[in-house]
């Protein structure tokens, strides 16, 4: 489990996030996309530093939470960004929710905590697709 806490946290960190450039779009929409990306990546790191400590279930779906609302103002700065970004998007969020979802209420600790690194894994995946479409440094 610890690997696996490890590479997603690595993923975290070496996702380029300074700047985006798209054609399609001014750079201010490009800024504001960057910095939503920033803020999600912020608490999907969180999600992972909590899943590695001694938190609770409760303290992992509060983080489960805030995601979510980062992920909606990823949406929202990704419409002014390009169309089909906040598709991609929407559907990267709703994969990380079912996944969240699929966690059993009788999960032990170690179970959640797994299934929510992997969860932000996945997500952190989507992601990084993402930044390479828009050229996100």
């Amino acid at each position: 489990m610890k690997h696996a806490l490890a590479v997603a946290a690595a993923v975290v960190l070496a996702m380029p996030l300074a700047a985006c450039s798209s054609s399609d779009s001014t750079p201010e929409a490009n800024e504001a996309y960057c910095g939503t990306l920033d803020a999600l990546s912020a608490e999907i790191a969180e999600l992972t530093s909590l899943a590695q400590g001694n938190a609770t279930v409760a303290e992992l779906q509060a983080q489960r939470i805030a995601i979510s609302q980062s992920a909606e103002d990823v949406a929202a700065a990704a419409d002014d960004v390009d169309e089909a970004i906040a598709a991609e998007m929407s559907g990267a969020e709703e994969a990380f929710e079912d996944a969240i979802d699929a966690i059993p209420s009788d999960a032990t600790l170690e179970e959640a905590a797994s299934a929510y690194t992997a969860a932000a894994q996945d997500y952190n995946d989507a992601l990084r697709t993402e930044f390479q479409q828009l050229g996100c440094e």
